[in-house]
Order: structure tokens, then C-alpha cells, then sequence
């Protein structure tokens, strides 16, 4: 019987696992060089999530601004935008028709002739000519009512020369 034990004992330390145990060095740096490749292609990507929105947002409003002054100059007719800062929305004209769109981050707008509004709605044309005024758009990435104190951390302009027909894009 003590025979039989000992080939027992035997067989399962031949078939078992082995006394070294674990992971080589080599085998645990790849694995942290991976997870670490991992944190670096994905972290900064969560960074500034709230002004990549503002920044997002601003580029479609230039996007828009920039269609609507060379699609008036194109057909020879008149497209209107309209904000409306009560709903944080704008509507303008398009191939379509009339297309509306929310604009969260929109703080004011500076008109030559209106100066600058930040309540109520503003009516804008564009004509064959173009803008017929220079105009400014403000916006704030912070989302604290436009009439507060708080200043937000980035404070965007985008800005349409009626002369040249061009939209820049200012961060101050």
C-alpha cells in the first residue's frame, strides 16, 4: 500500500503544477507597458470634455455663418438667421427650409448697428452682398446663466467681416 501512495505521489507532481509558480519579470513589464499604453491613448481624451462641446458647438455656428453668407451671395437672395437667447436656439434658412438648432454656449451678439444683445431674439439678414454689418458672436463654455458674475474659463469669438465674407474663430 505504501508503494501504491508514493506512485501516487508521483504521477501528480509529473502532471501537476510545477513548484515555479508566477510570472517571469519580463512577462509583468509588458503587461504594465500595456495597461500603461492604454491610460495614455485614453486619459486625455476625458480631459476638457466641457470645452471640446463649446469648441464643437462654435464650429458649426462658424459652419453655419459661413453657408448662409455664401449661399445669399450664390442664389442673389436674401437668408435670415435668427437667435433666440430666451431657448438657446437659432433658426436660419436653408436648402431645405427653415432649419432650427440648439446653441447652449451663445452668450451675446455684437451687431454695428444694435450694439451688443444678450436677451430676447435678433433677426440677422444676409444678402446678395453678403452681411450687410460686422458681426460677433460670444461664447462662454461656462453654464452659469449669461447675466452672472462668473466668468467662464474660455471665452470664444467668432467673428463675420461682411467685406471679405470671412468667419474667424478667436479664443480669449
Amino acid at each position: 500500500m505504501a508503494e501504491r501512495v508514493e506512485k501516487e505521489r508521483m504521477r501528480t507532481s509529473q502532471t501537476g503544477t510545477s513548484s515555479k509558480e508566477g510570472f517571469t519579470l519580463i512577462e509583468l513589464i509588458v503587461v504594465i507597458f500595456i495597461i500603461l499604453l492604454f491610460l495614455a491613448i485614453t486619459v486625455p481624451s476625458f480631459t476638457g470634455i466641457e470645452s471640446h462641446d463649446t469648441r464643437t458647438e462654435v464650429k458649426r455656428f462658424a459652419s453655419i455663418l459661413r453657408y448662409l453668407n455664401d449661399t445669399a451671395s450664390a442664389r442673389k437672395e436674401e437668408l435670415y438667421l435668427t437667435v433666440n437667447f430666451g431657448d438657446h436656439s437659432i433658426s436660419y434658412t436653408a436648402e431645405e427650409g427653415e432649419k432650427r438648432e440648439r446653441i447652449e454656449y451663445l452668450r451675446s451678439v455684437f451687431l454695428q448697428t444694435k450694439g451688443t444683445i444678450n436677451d430676447g431674439s435678433v433677426k440677422i439678414t444676409f444678402t446678395p452682398m453678403g452681411a450687410g454689418e460686422f458681426l460677433k458672436f460670444y461664447f462662454d463654455s461656462n453654464r452659469a446663466p449669461k447675466n452672472s458674475e462668473v466668468s467662464g474659463k474660455t471665452l470664444i469669438v467668432v467673428e463675420l467681416n461682411p467685406l471679405s465674407g470671412r468667419v474667424r474663430i478667436d479664443e480669449i
